[in-house]
């Protein structure tokens, strides 16, 4: 395999990437600060995702944010797990709430689905085995493998980051992964141009039910197109694409087939992924257009629902509207 030199493009492997590089511990002053926050609202009617970072002094917090997004999210890896907040002082209410008002620091937050879900909790609802192309149920809400992907990755406008809670670890199973789509372009590039090529170029795409009315089921998009700098954008998920071409009834071209292919390829390398398990009360926060993420299948606890695998997932987009489309 070709060498990736370091982060400075966000190209990085396993062996040039130390935990440290991505393992951003909370200042004691941020945790006051949210904490603080929190209590103002105890006692409240104030549903979460109206709360506003505005309404409260959280100095630290707005510092930590920054250099978060510029330091670790723009450049550098382009994720980190942030660590932690603490749980020993936070009800699961408490850390949701403190975990809103750090990441709307970070970006705005944004609907994550037509009917317009702010806060998406993942977690098993037992509906694996229903999942099939044009059914809207995504892996997200099962305890199957999760593959590696981009978040919203079918929409015109996909959020900038993702925000990932940790209030609960599975039993067994569940450990996070993370992959460099710069690396993988890099890779692409030397040893594949002709399949990139085709990465560059329409794709179908399942839209997973989240249309308006009289539109279509799926859409055309590319898996990777450049932004202003000529850096490459990911957008990727192999079941999405290969739902795309289910509903339309179409086979794969053979160039797609083959690219896909070197991708899982790619996927599958050890060297080329960066792996931790979630703890409870670190935030996971990843550049959405940058870092390929996914999870390994997990197993619950069988006996109290209370103790099942739980993450609250966010959004985060500055472009656009707040709404799922972002284009309004």
């Amino acid at each position: 395999m070709s060498t990736i030199a370091g982060t400075e493009n966000g190209a990085w492997t396993r062996d040039t990437l130390s935990r440290n590089q991505w393992l951003v511990p909370l200042p004691a002053e941020c945790w006051n600060e949210l904490e603080t926050a929190v209590h103002e609202t105890a006692g409240r009617q104030t549903p979460v995702h109206e709360l506003s970072a505005e309404h409260f002094s959280l100095t630290q917090c707005r510092v930590f944010a920054s250099n978060l997004r510029r330091q670790y999210l723009d450049a550098g890896p382009k994720f980190a797990v942030v660590d932690r907040l603490p749980v020993e002082r936070f009800s699961k209410d408490e850390l949701t709430r403190a975990y809103w008002l750090l990441a709307s620091l970070v970006s705005r937050p944004v609907q994550q689905t037509y009917g317009g879900t702010m806060l998406f909790h993942v977690r098993d609802e037992g509906v694996g085995s229903q999942m099939k192309p044009g059914s809207g149920i995504r892996a997200t809400i099962t305890n199957l493998d999760l593959n590696f992907h981009n978040d919203n990755c079918f929409n015109t406008v996909m959020p900038d980051y993702v925000g990932l809670l940790c209030l609960r670890a599975a039993r067994t199973g569940g450990l996070s992964k993370a992959v460099s789509f710069h690396t993988l372009h890099e890779l692409l590039a030397q040893e594949n141009p002709d399949l990139l090529e085709r990465l560059y170029e329409p794709i179908w795409w399942d839209r997973h039910r989240e249309f308006g009315p009289d539109e279509l089921p799926y859409v055309a998009n590319p898996v990777f197109e450049d932004d202003e700098q000529g850096r490459p954008l990911a957008r990727y998920s192999t079941y999405n694409i290969r739902g795309g071409y289910k509903l339309r009834e179409e086979a794969l071209d053979d160039r797609l087939e083959l690219a896909m292919a070197k991708l899982a390829e790619l996927f599958s390398q050890a060297d080329l992924q960066s792996n931790f398990m979630m703890e409870p009360g670190q935030i996971q926060f990843v550049n959405n257009r940058s870092i390929g993420h996914a999870r390994t299948d997990f197993v619950d606890d069988a006996v109290d629902p209370d103790h099942k695998r739980h993450l609250v997932r966010l959004w985060l987009r500055d472009r656009g509207s707040v709404q799922y489309e972002g284009t309004a």
